[in-house]
C-alpha cells in the first residue's frame, strides 16, 4: 500500500526529530552540557549509545522516503545493523552480567561513576530491548515478505506500548512505575522518541496491524481515531487530576475513586453522544446521497433509453452507410484496399485482385511490400511513416507492383490514414489506378524524343543540304546546311511550311514540278541545277527520293551538293588544256605523252608528220627503232 503525502510528511518529520534528539544528546556528551543530556532538569539523562542509536534509526527511517535505489537499500540495512549491534550487546550485558566495554567506549559517565553506579554509561535494559525490536523490525521490512512485515509491524506496537508505559509513569510520577526496573532507568526524552519513531515506522505499512485501525478511510476507522483520541485525552486529564487531588489530600481515597469513575462515565457519555451525532450526520449524508443516487439513476435510465434509441438509429444509419461503402468498395472500377499499420492487407476488392492476379485469400496472407517492386519499397515506407506522424489527410504517388505472373504494373496510389477518436491511426484506406499503358506510352514518347534528338544530331552533321518535304513541296524539317543554302538563295531563313521553290520563276517551277511528279510516282530523281546569285553561277547536284509508307508516297527527301567549286575547277582545266593544245599544235616539234607502261596518251600533229605512223603503229613499232641505250 502506498503511503499518502500526509503520512510521508509525518514519517519525515519524526525521523528528522529522532536525528535531532540524538545529535543534541551527543553534543551534550561532547561538550558536557547537562541540559542537552536530560532536556528536563532533574530527570534522567540519555546515555551516549541510545543517542547514537536514535541517529542511526532516524537516518534509516528518513532514507525510506526517497525512491528505492540499490544504494538507499544498502544504507538502510547498514544503519539498522549498527543500531542492532549496539543495543544487542548492551542487552546481553544486562542479561548475563558482563561488561563488553562499549558503555564508556567513547565518553565516560563521570556522574554515574561518582554515584558508584555499577554499570556507568550503559543504556537501560528496556531501552536496549526497544532498540533491538526496532532494528529487527527494520530488517523485517527490508525482506518485503508479507508474513515477515506483519510480524515486524506488531513488534513495533510492542515498542510503542513499552515507551507509552514509561511516558505514563513519568506523567503521573507514580512510585509503582518508578520501582519497575525497566521503567525507572529510561529517560523521559528516550521514551518519547521511542514512542514517536515506533509509530512513524509502523506508518511505512499503514495497512498492517493496529495501525490499519487508525489509518483507514472507512467510517469505522474514522470513529476509532476520534474515540481513541478523546479517550486518551480523558484518561490523561482525569488521571493527572486524580493524582493531584491525592497529593494535596483534597478527597479521601473512596471519594476520589468515586469522583474519577463518575467523571469517566460522564465524559464517556459525552464522547458517545458526540460520536452518535457525528455518525447520524454521516448517516443523513449517506441517506441524502442514496436519494440523490436514486434520482440520478432515474435520470440516467431515461438518458440511457434516449441514448439507446439514438444508438439504434445510428446503428441503422451505420449499417446503411456500411452497405453503401461495401457496394462502392466491391464494385469500384479501380482497385481499393484496407491496409493495417503493419502493412498487411485487411480487405481487398475484386478489381485489385484481378489487376495483380492474386486471389483475395492470397493477398490477405501477404503485406503490400511482398508484391511491391524492390526499387519502390523505400518510397512507400517513407510515405507511410510520414502519414503516421503528420495530420495530412491524403497522400498520392506512383509506384510499381509485381503481378503474380511477374509482370510489372504501374499504379497511382492514393491513401489516407483512418484515425480513432483519440486521433490515433488504426488502418489505411488505399485506391489504385492502373497507369501501365500510360507509362508505356510515356516511355515510347521518351524514346521517340531521344531518337529524334539523335537523328537531328546526325541530320545537322550531314554535309549536304538535306530536307524533308510533304507532297505539296512544303518544308517539314531541314538541316543547318539547307537553311544556309536557302537563306543565301532567298535572302531569308527558311521556315517549316514554306514552299521549297516559291522563289523560282514560273518556267523553272514547271520544270521542277515535272521532276516532282515523277518522284511522287515512286521514282528517285537526280539532276543538276544552276542558280545565278551575286554575279556568279551556283551549281548544285540535287536528289529527290520518295518516302513510301504502306505503298504510298507520303513525303520527299531532298539532298543537294554544291558543285560550284568543282565546276569552276573543270572550266579552268578545259581552258588550260585548250591553251596547251593550241601551243603544241602550232610548233614543228614532235611531242608525245605516254603513261608509265609507255602506252601512248597524246602525240602532236608534228610527231605524226615526222614518222608517218598511226597511233597503233606508234605503240607497236616505236621501241624497235630506239637504241637500247636510250630506252
Amino acid at each position: 500500500m502506498t503511503a499518502s503525502p500526509k503520512v510521508k510528511l509525518v514519517i519525515t518529520i519524526i525521523s528528522l526529530f529522532s536525528i535531532a534528539v540524538g545529535w543534541a544528546v551527543i553534543f551534550g556528551w561532547v561538550f558536557s552540557i547537562q541540559g542537552l543530556k536530560s532536556f528536563i532538569p532533574g530527570y534522567l539523562a540519555m546515555k551516549f549509545n541510545p543517542a547514537l542509536c536514535f541517529v542511526f534509526l532516524g537516518f534509516a527511517l528518513f532514507i525510506t522516503q526517497f525512491p528505492f535505489k540499490k544504494y538507499n537499500s544498502q544504507a538502510f540495512l547498514i544503519l539498522s545493523f549498527l543500531a542492532l549491534v549496539l543495543s544487542s550487546v548492551s542487552l546481553l550485558e544486562d542479561l548475563f552480567h558482563f561488561n563488553a566495554g562499549i558503555d564508556q567506549l567513547i565518553f565516560a559517565d563521570k556522574a554515574a561513576i561518582a554515584d558508584k553506579y555499577p554499570f556507568p554509561g550503559r543504556m537501560a535494559a528496556n531501552t536496549a530491548l526497544c532498540f533491538v525490536i526496532l532494528s529487527v523490525s527494520f530488517f523485517g521490512f527490508a525482506t518485503r515478505r508479507q508474513v515477515v512485515c506483519v510480524i515486524s509491524q506488531y513488534l513495533l506496537h510492542v515498542v510503542t506500548a513499552i515507551s507509552a508505559v514509561a511516558i505514563i509513569g513519568y506523567l503521573y510520577g507514580l512510585a509503582l512505575f518508578y520501582n519497575l526496573s525497566y521503567v525507572s532507568s529510561m529517560a523521559v526524552h528516550t521514551a518519547v522518541t521511542l514512542f514517536l519513531i515506533s509509530i512513524a515506522a509502523s506508518l511505512l505499512h499503514p495497512s498492517l496491524g493496529i495501525t490499519n485501525l487508525f489509518t483507514g478511510k472507512l467510517v469505522g476507522n474514522k470513529m476509532a481515531r476520534r474515540i481513541f483520541t478523546l479517550i486518551v485525552l480523558m484518561v490523561v486529564f482525569f488521571g493527572s487530576l486524580r493524582v493531584q487531588t491525592q497529593y494535596y489530600r483534597l478527597f479521601s481515597l473512596n471519594v476520589g475513586v468515586s469522583l474519577l469513575a463518575l467523571c469517566f462515565l460522564l465524559v464517556s457519555l459525552a464522547i458517545i453522544w458526540h460520536t452518535a451525532i457525528w455518525l447520524n450526520k454521516i448517516d443523513v449524508k449517506r441517506y441524502e446521497a442514496e436519494e440523490e443516487v436514486k434520482v440520478m439513476n432515474e435520470v440516467l435510465e431515461q438518458r440511457v433509453q434516449e441514448r439507446s434509441a439514438e444508438l439504434i438509429d445510428l446503428l441503422e444509419k451505420f449499417r446503411e452507410s456500411e452497405s453503401k461503402f461495401r457496394m462502392a468498395f466491391e464494385y469500384s472500377a479501380i482497385g481499393m484496399a484496407l491496409i493495417g499499420l503493419d502493412g498487411k492487407w485487411l480487405k481487398v476488392n475484386k478489381q485489385w485482385c484481378e489487376l495483380v492476379e492474386y486471389s483475395e485469400q492470397e493477398l490477405l496472407s501477404m503485406s503490400f511490400l511482398d508484391i511491391t517492386h524492390p526499387d519502390d519499397r523505400n518510397l512507400h515506407i517513407d510515405l507511410v511513416n510520414d502519414a503516421l506522424k503528420s495530420e495530412n489527410e491524403a497522400y498520392g504517388f506512383e509506384k510499381r507492383y509485381i503481378a503474380k505472373s511477374g509482370e510489372v504494373i504501374w499504379v497511382t496510389v492514393n491513401f489516407s490514414a483512418i484515425r480513432n477518436e483519440k486521433d490515433g491511426p488504426i488502418y489505411f484506406v488505399s485506391q489504385f489506378v492502373d497507369i501501365t499503358e500510360r507509362k508505356k506510352a510515356e516511355n515510347a514518347q521518351k524514346l521517340i524524343i531521344e531518337n529524334e534528338e539523335r537523328l537531328r544530331a546526325i541530320f545537322d552533321n550531314v554535309e549536304g543540304a538535306t530536307s524533308l518535304l510533304d507532297t505539296e513541296m512544303r518544308l517539314i524539317v531541314f538541316n543547318q546546311a539547307f537553311s544556309e543554302k536557302q537563306t543565301m538563295l532567298t535572302g531569308r531563313p527558311p521556315c517549316v511550311g514554306d514552299e521549297l521553290y516559291g522563289f523560282l520563276s514560273p518556267d523553272e517551277k514547271k520544270q521542277r514540278y515535272e521532276i516532282v511528279n515523277r518522284v511522287l510516282q515512286g521514282n528517285k530523281e537526280t539532276f543538276e541545277s544552276v542558280y545565278f546569285k551575286n554575279g556568279k553561277n551556283l551549281y548544285y547536284r540535287i536528289s529527290f527520293t520518295p518516302v513510301v509508307v504502306d505503298g504510298k508516297v507520303t513525303a520527299i527527301s531532298t539532298y543537294s551538293i554544291d558543285l560550284t567549286a568543282s565546276k569552276e575547277a573543270e572550266n579552268k582545266i578545259r581552258k588550260a588544256e585548250a591553251r596547251f593544245r593550241a601551243i603544241v599544235e602550232s610548233v614543228f616539234v614532235g611531242i608525245k605523252l605516254t603513261d608509265a607502261e609507255r602506252n601512248l596518251i597524246y602525240r602532236s600533229p608534228s610527231m605524226q608528220a615526222i614518222n608517218g605512223w598511226s597511233d597503233e603503229e606508234m605503240n607497236e613499232h616505236y621501241l624497235k627503232y630506239v637504241h637500247p641505250a636510250d630506252l
